[in-house]
């Protein structure tokens, strides 16, 4: 999809009370697509979005904006698939981790308006995996899933 029509389908999707997340490698563009891109044509349509850099940043605030942008969210939803895929890595995340996730779990269901959450995966199977599979996040909110790529730049 190219950019333009994905900041269209993206906003389509937020104006009618649906959130989204895009999924990606790493330094494929994600963040610099949402920052500068799809966030100029948000606040032209005079809607507010409030961005949030990583899950530890404060969420203070947020619901007071038509639309949240989180960046660097986690999912556990792949975590079995993730686990087949790197067997040496087991378990694929610690309990330090997941611990630390699922903090950041609590903090994301209080969102209630609109938001799109950005994750990281680097394997073009990972990416399929939660596209097909992503529907609902850990934290409860119904979702659709995009991948993302250097091309939608």
């Amino acid at each position: 999809m190219n950019k333009q029509k994905l900041i269209e389908f993206i906003i389509k999707k937020l104006i009618s009370d649906r959130s989204l997340v895009l999924v990606g490698p790493n330094d494929s563009g994600k963040s610099w697509f949402v920052t500068n891109e799809l966030l100029p044509t948000i606040e032209k349509r005079n809607l507010q979005a409030q961005y949030i850099k990583e899950c530890d940043d404060s969420f203070q605030g947020i619901n007071n904006a038509d639309i949240a942008i989180i960046d660097e969210v986690e999912t556990l939803i792949d975590k079995d698939f993730l686990e087949q895929r790197h067997p040496k890595e087991r378990p694929y995340y610690d309990d330090k981790y997941v611990g630390q996730v699922n903090n950041w779990f609590k903090k994301l269901k209080g969102i209630n308006i609109p938001a799109i959450f950005i994750i990281t995966r680097n394997d073009k199977e990972e990416i399929s995996y939660l596209v097909k599979h992503l529907n609902v996040t850990d934290w409860g909110q119904k979702v659709t899933t995009l991948p993302f790529s250097r091309t939608d730049k």
